[in-house]
This record gives C-alpha cells, sequence and structure tokens, in this order.
C-alpha cells in the first residue's frame, strides 16, 4: 500500500503509537454485542460521547469507522463558523473561498471545485438526518446543535446519498421531557461582530409533548475594502430559526416535528482579489493596490434564504425499531455582481437567481443491537427540482476612463446580452441494508449493501445578443435592450436525460484484543452520482454530461482508552483507488473565451494516515491532538478538452487539491479554580497545514498564486465560569499573529500572470457572554 517514503514511515510511526497508546477521542466505532467499552477508572476520566452515525446511539468508540464528534456548544463563545470547526478532524477542512454560506469541504482529498447551482458534492451533508443536496443549504449559523458527526472515507450503505468522500452530519438539540428552561449568548467583537442566540426548551403538555425554540444572529462586516463603493466585502449577516416538537404519546411511539428557517443577506464575495498587472502598454495600465483592496464598481451581492419541515417517527415493533423521515427543503439564491475589480466598466454585470425545491422519504427497520445477529434495512427516496435564471450583459455606453490596451467593450466574443435558464430535475432510488454477526466474543464481521438508481434531465437554453445599447432599466430585463436586432446564432436550447444504476458495499471485521483495545478493517467502495455541465457559457455544445466517480478503500485501525480513560488515542492508514474522477477544467469554447467544465477521466491513488489523542493528563488540564499525513496523486491524467478531445496537457503525477501532505493540531487547556466555586480556563490552540495546490494542473513554481505554502495559525481564548456554573464569560482572540494565507486562487484567464486569490480570515478577537436561567 505504501512506498518506503517520508510519509510511508511517519504512518507508520502513527499506526504504531496507536497501539501501544490507544485511539482518539474523536473517532469512532460500533461495537454492536461485543464486550463493552470499559468503564472509565480514573478520578478525572474523560466523558463518554454517543453517536448516531450508524442509525443506532453508541459510544464513538466502539464505532469501526473513522468519524469525529465536534461540540458546537462553545463555538459563538469564540466567533467560530463551519470552516472553523475542521481545525482537529484529520485530513479535513471547510476552506470559505466562495463565502461563509458556501464552503468547500474536502475530506481525503476529495471534495469539488465546481461552484455550479446543480453541483454533486462528494461529501453527503445532513441535518438531523435529512440530507441536504443544494450547496448553499448547510452553510449557515452553527447554533443549538448537540454536536457534529464528520465521518471519513466512502459512505455507500447506510447514508442517504453515495458519497466518495464522507459525510456530515449536524446534530440539532432535541425537546427534553424536563422543566422548561431557556438560554442565551451575546457577543460582540472586531470588525463589527455581533453574536446573539437563544434557545428555551421543555414539557409545554403534561408528560407526553415537549418543544424547543433556539434562535441565531450573526453579523459581522467583510475583511476586503472596494474603494469605489466604500463598502465592506465578504461579511456576514446570517438569521436562523429553529423550533421542534417532540410527542411520545406512549413508550412504544413517537413523533418529532422540525420547522426551521434561515437567511444569509447581503454576503457577496468572501474577497476575491486580482494580482497582476492589466492592460499592459499602455499609459493606464492597471495593477490592483496592496492589501485587501478592490476597485470594482458594482457591489457583489447574494442573498440566500432557506426553510423547511421534517418529520421523524419511531414505532417499536415488539423489539424492532421502524423509522420514518419525511422532509421537505427550499432553499433561495439571489445574487448579483459583476463589474471586475478594476476602475473600468470592462466586465460583465451579473444576475443570477437559483431555486431548489426537495422531497426526501426514508424508512429504516432496525433490529434489536445487543443480539448477536444485528441489522438495519431501510429505503430511501429523493426528489429535487431546480430552477436556475442567470443574465449577464455588458454596457457599452458606459465605458468610461477606459485603457487603449482593454478588450472591446461588445462582439460576439464578449456580448452585450446573454440570458441561461435551466430546469434540472434529479429523482434516486435507494434500497440498503447492513448485516453484523458476532462470530466470537471478540470478533464481529458487519456488511453492507445498497443500490441506487438515480435520474437527471436537463432543459437549457441560451438567449444572446452580440451587439445592443440600454436604456436606463435593469440591465437583467429584455426590455432595458435598445435596438438589439436578432437573436446570435448560438442562441437556442438542449435537453439531456441520464440515468445511473450501481451497487455500493462494505465489509467490515473487527477484532476486540481488551475491553480497551480494538481494532478493525474496513473494506469499502462508493460512487458520487453523474451530473450534467450547466456553466455554459456562450456555446450550447458545452452542455455535457459527466459519469459517476468512483472510490474503492481500504482502511484499518485501532481505537483506545488508556490510564483509567484519561487517555484516549485512535489511529488508522487507509489506500483509495479513485476512478472516473470528476475534474474541473478550464475549456475554450467557439468564439473566444473559456468556461469551467467538469469531465471524466483522471485516476488517482490516495494513501494516508490519521492520528488522534485526547488527554486529560491531570484534573485541570486538557489536551487535544491530531495528525494527519495525506498522499493524493493523479496517476493517470491526461488533460483533454471535453468538446474536442484535444490534448492540451499532461497532469499525471501532479497532486490532488486542496491536500496537504501534513496537517497537525494541539490544543491545550488549564482551569484555574477560583474561591466561592468560580474557574478561570485558559486555552490555546496551534493549526499547522501543508502546502497545497489549488488547480489540477498549472501545479508549478511560475504558477506561485495558484497554491498556498505552508503555514501555522494560533487561537487564544479565556473563559471565565461563575460559581453558579450558569455564567459564562469569553474573551478570544483568532489568528493571534495576524498571518496571510490563501484558502483559494485561480487563474484570471489563460495565461501565465493574472491571478485571482482569496486569503483566509485575519485576525480577530471578541468577548462574548452566555447564561442559562
Amino acid at each position: 500500500m505504501f512506498k518506503d517514503t517520508p510519509i510511508a514511515r511517519a504512518a507508520a510511526l502513527a499506526i504504531a503509537s496507536g497501539g501501544l497508546l490507544g485511539t482518539p477521542h474523536a473517532f469512532a466505532q460500533e461495537g454492536g454485542a461485543l464486550a463493552e467499552r470499559a468503564e472509565p477508572t480514573a478520578p478525572n476520566a474523560l466523558e463518554r460521547v454517543t453517536v448516531t452515525s450508524q442509525f443506532r446511539v453508541q459510544d464513538i468508540q466502539l464505532v469501526p469507522i473513522a468519524v469525529t464528534a465536534i461540540d458546537t456548544k462553545s463555538a459563538a463563545d469564540q466567533g467560530l463558523r463551519l470552516h472553523d470547526l475542521f481545525k482537529f478532524v484529520p485530513n479535513a477542512a471547510a476552506q470559505n473561498p466562495d463565502n461563509e454560506a458556501r464552503p468547500r469541504i474536502y475530506i481525503r482529498g476529495i471534495g469539488t471545485g465546481d461552484v455550479s447551482a446543480s453541483t454533486v458534492l462528494p461529501v453527503g451533508v445532513y441535518a438531523d438526518g435529512v440530507y441536504l443536496n443544494s450547496p448553499t443549504a448547510y452553510g449557515g449559523g452553527l447554533f443549538d446543535l448537540e454536536r457534529v458527526e464528520v465521518l471519513r472515507g466512502p459512505q455507500g450503505t447506510l447514508y442517504g446519498k453515495n458519497t466518495t468522500a464522507g459525510a456530515i452530519n449536524f446534530i440539532s438539540r432535541k425537546p427534553e421531557f424536563k422543566p422548561a428552561s431557556a438560554e442565551a449568548t451575546v457577543g460582540f467583537g472586531s470588525n463589527g461582530q455581533r453574536t446573539f442566540q437563544g434557545a428555551w426548551g421543555g414539557v409545554v403538555a403534561g408528560d407526553w409533548l415537549a418543544a424547543r425554540v433556539a434562535f441565531n444572529s450573526d453579523q459581522r462586516d467583510g475583511f476586503n475594502t472596494n474603494t469605489w463603493t466604500g463598502k465592506q466585502e465578504g461579511g456576514v449577516d446570517n438569521t436562523g430559526y429553529r423550533v421542534q416538537l417532540l410527542a411520545r404519546p406512549s413508550d412504544s411511539f413517537d413523533a418529532l416535528l422540525k420547522l426551521h428557517t434561515r437567511k444569509l443577506g447581503d454576503i457577496g464575495s468572501n474577497g476575491s482579489l486580482v494580482l497582476g498587472t492589466y492592460y499592459p502598454g499602455t499609459p493606464a495600465q492597471y495593477t490592483r493596490p496592496d492589501g485587501r483592496i478592490t476597485e470594482g464598481r458594482i457591489a457583489n451581492t447574494q442573498v440566500i434564504k432557506t426553510e423547511g419541515a421534517s418529520l421523524t417517527l419511531n414505532q417499536k415493533i415488539g423489539q424492532h425499531v421502524l423509522t420514518s423521515i419525511t422532509a421537505h427543503d427550499v432553499t433561495d439564491s439571489n445574487a448579483l455582481g459583476g463589474g471586475g475589480t478594476a476602475p473600468y466598466e470592462t466586465e460583465i454585470r451579473s444576475k443570477t437567481d437559483n431555486a431548489w425545491r426537495q422531497t426526501t422519504q426514508e424508512f429504516r427497520l432496525t433490529s434489536p443491537k445487543d443480539e448477536r445477529l444485528r441489522w438495519i434495512a431501510g429505503y430511501h427516496y429523493f426528489r429535487e427540482h431546480l430552477g436556475s435564471d442567470a443574465v449577464a450583459a455588458r454596457y457599452q455606453a458606459a465605458l468610461v476612463n477606459l485603457p487603449t490596451g482593454a478588450p472591446a467593450a461588445q462582439s460576439a466574443a464578449n456580448p452585450a446580452y446573454r440570458s441561461t435558464n435551466y430546469v434540472h430535475n434529479n429523482t434516486s432510488h435507494a434500497v440498503f441494508g447492513s448485516v453484523s454477526y458476532d462470530v466470537s466474543d471478540d470478533l464481529s464481521i458487519t456488511g453492507g449493501l445498497r443500490w441506487t438508481q438515480e435520474k437527471k434531465d436537463l432543459d437549457i437554453r441560451l438567449l444572446q445578443y452580440n451587439l445592443a445599447n440600454f436604456n436606463t432599466g435593469n440591465f437583467w430585463e429584455l426590455t432595458s435592450l435598445v435596438n438589439p436586432g436578432t437573436p446570435a446564432t448560438n442562441s437556442g436550447s438542449r435537453q439531456l436525460a441520464s440515468t445511473w444504476k450501481n451497487w455500493t458495499w462494505d465489509l467490515t471485521p473487527e477484532y476486540q484484543f481488551s475491553s480497551t483495545l480494538r481494532s478493525y478493517l474496513r473494506l469499502a467502495r462508493g460512487f458520487r452520482s453523474g451530473a450534467f455541465n450547466v456553466g455554459i457559457g456562450s456555446n450550447l455544445d458545452t452542455a455535457t454530461s459527466v459519469k459517476p466517480e468512483y472510490v474503492d478503500s481500504v482502511e484499518a485501525g485501532l481505537k483506545s482508552e488508556w490510564l483509567g480513560g484519561r487517555l484516549v488515542v485512535n489511529a488508522n492508514v487507509f489506500h483509495y483507488n479513485y476512478t472516473d474522477i470528476q475534474t474541473n477544467l478550464l475549456t475554450p469554447v467557439a468564439g473566444g473565451g473559456v468556461v469551467s467544465a467538469l469531465a471524466n477521466g483522471p485516476k488517482a491513488k490516495v494513501d494516508g494516515a490519521e492520528l488522534e489523542l485526547d488527554a486529560r493528563p491531570a484534573p485541570d488540564w486538557r489536551l487535544h491532538y491530531s495528525l494527519a499525513l495525506l498522499n493524493g496523486r493523479y496517476t493517470d491524467f491526461v488533460n483533454r478538452n471535453p468538446l474536442t478531445q484535444v490534448v492540451s496537457s499532461d497532469s499525471t503525477g501532479n497532486r490532488l487539491v486542496r491536500s496537504p501532505r501534513v496537517t497537525t493540531a494541539l490544543g491545550l487547556d488549564h482551569t484555574f479554580r477560583l474561591g466561592g466555586g468560580g474557574r478561570l480556563i485558559a486555552g490555546a490552540d496551534v493549526n499547522y497545514r501543508g502546502k497545497e495546490y489549488f488547480t489540477v494542473d498549472r501545479q508549478t513554481d511560475a504558477d506561485k498564486p495558484l497554491a498556498n505554502e505552508a503555514f501555522t495559525l494560533v487561537n487564544l481564548r479565556l473563559v471565565y465560569v461563575a460559581p453558579s456554573q450558569r455564567v459564562r464569560v469569553t474573551g478570544y482572540v483568532n489568528n493571534a499573529t495576524d498571518k496571510l494565507y490563501q484558502v483559494h486562487g485561480r487563474p484570471n484567464g489563460t495565461g501565465v500572470g493574472n491571478y485571482v486569490v482569496t486569503y483566509g480570515n485575519p485576525r480577530t478577537y471578541g468577548v462574548s457572554a452566555s447564561t442559562t436561567f
């Protein structure tokens, strides 16, 4: 599996240390009916964590896959958002180059750079077990959550959608049959940070009906300054609400109704900055000023609204449990922008409206978990309707102070008006099952199988005018065009339809050496659904389909607890055979210009190792540590134009994007006991991320902005807990050294020297207060 390389030797060391010490708190294994995990014996032992990643309530240390449970209770206290949570998840990241609403999630080198509305994510995202297909449906605020579970590796059997990279499940705090109580958090910080969160819950009717209501308000100014518009770009304006009702009329039946809504207003881009010199050779050549500064004439804005409802029913049938999850979710996105980042009207103005409507239904029948033979069987249905309308316009009459070297304002390559609209339907059915059998008291084998059928159809239309003038109306309305003439010859429509059927599976033997040391071997196959290219530019020929991609995975891991439960250590190694990869390529099109299109073809091998530790070395100390090693390279990748099949380059041997060879994180907290029962907790964490590339090609020193060199971030926090334990005051500094690092880089054209980059968040700081009553 591994060659004799520094990474291979480090991986072997990680596994060896895992065998000698134990397994980290952030991993998860399913124990089934094997011997229970030993009860902690030390007085300051770590808390036991339960997860539902395998549709059973289990101790995280007894689940035979790589799972991390993230505690989000203090996220708002420390000004954290989704992309911050992955710092202790090995080989996982959720960077935010687009905006806070749409982080790009990569797990073990697998993710996607496709930003179209119809993209298929290699990472399945779920909210309380409901699959969220829209790529903008999950990036909201982290409020009133019990935890976030991150599964690494292909998920091809139990979860609602097949994925090649992994799955993330956001688990809300549920109503409880307890006396009513409430909690609230108020926070303020740098860049106008303002956070308000609150929740109330408890029994509302006798002993059979409980409720929980939660809200979130999170605002922050952007980090980039547009000197032309005078606005900060890349800000946060997030509000959300969640209402849950739990009815338990008998011991054998319960029903949970959840209603939720969220709005992200005026978020815009997270800060795209151009590099290089533009319009060279003229007196008016342009270079963007240093710093987080843009000079575009139009502010980029986006508003995203989501709302939905789900009903979860659980009915005991003897010793078995029948579960039904029915959900409907609506997401709308409205974006306005363009104008480029220079103070010239040479770029297009754009308006894009997307509307996702999805319905899901899942049925599961689960056997008793304590029997020698255990099983889960189920059916999953998914239906989505996506409507998209996009208009791009180029104002010929508004070209002022134009440098003589600038491109022509309007032409066939730079049309005056282009309208692209499409309807995309997606329907999938899946039947799945998983069986576990205890061969002996120490050996158990689990096997899963899933059959999936996915059907998609696309009706896409293109209307284009090459030359036109505009009146004073809205640029996205046809009535604003003055004497446009006849539509360009490339106007028209195209219809596509495809159906994909696949079997996926997993096989997991697990062996328990003792009640504190367990091992597993997981073999799994996952696939990512096929898709259509909808970012067609000015050529309907680019509206093509791509086939599914596949991952065959082998993973071996150890999990253990030591020192009476004060130390938890987990370790694993894995190998992927990654084929038919859906890869973003810049594709030249007729009439000039390029589009970013998906294409199949590349193959890759991925080898890695992961180590996690959670320790309480002394009563008032807490330590977290993670180490991830990754070697992902394309083994066969000849770049071909997906339209003409002309070979442009050979990227064989290049590294997978957003795949650092080494990432590591260390966190340490110390509690000072104060008089009267109060506490002061001082904490810090240090996160190192190795060099990574942002494009599949052009991985050379000549294109340095298309990669980010290794960097380290430092976060600090100080928490005061009142003697009553009901009040917490937190002060924090994130990115304390104000490190400048990239989270994205892309070419700004096909040549070398011009780029667009996005930087990660600079130093931020703030204070918050939380109380329960």
